[in-house]
């Protein structure tokens, strides 16, 4: 009986160890994510909500470590937050300054009202 009972234990523990690594993995999913592009949106939904905090703990992240990760995910956040600023100012200077083509000024108007 007694047999038993200790090898359901370690079959316990056994689960929780494979649940940890699952939560490492969607940890570093998520930083693989921020790198790569596909998916920035959730990964910063990810990150600055309860997702990040649930996974560190189920994974037994110390604090210490928490926060040197989210402290890593924030900067590689505000590099892709700056470079998407930049982008869209660039967008809109070409919006209002498009280049004018000589010749093109008036072309395919009628030359008079009645025309």
């Amino acid at each position: 009986m007694k047999r038993a009972k200790v090898s359901d234990a370690k079959k316990g523990k056994a689960k929780y160890k494979s649940v940890e690594s699952l939560m490492e993995g969607i940890i570093l999913q998520c930083f693989a994510d921020l790198w790569a592009g596909g998916e920035i949106d959730s990964c910063i939904q990810f990150f600055r909500g309860e997702g990040f905090a649930t996974c560190a703990n189920i994974a037994r992240m110390n604090i210490h470590d928490q926060v040197k990760v989210l402290n890593l995910a924030n900067k590689i956040i505000d590099l892709h937050t700056a470079v998407r600023d930049k982008q869209k100012s660039v967008e809109n200077k070409k919006e209002f300054f498009s280049p004018a083509v000589p010749g093109l000024r008036g072309a395919g108007l009628p030359l008079a009202l009645g025309a």
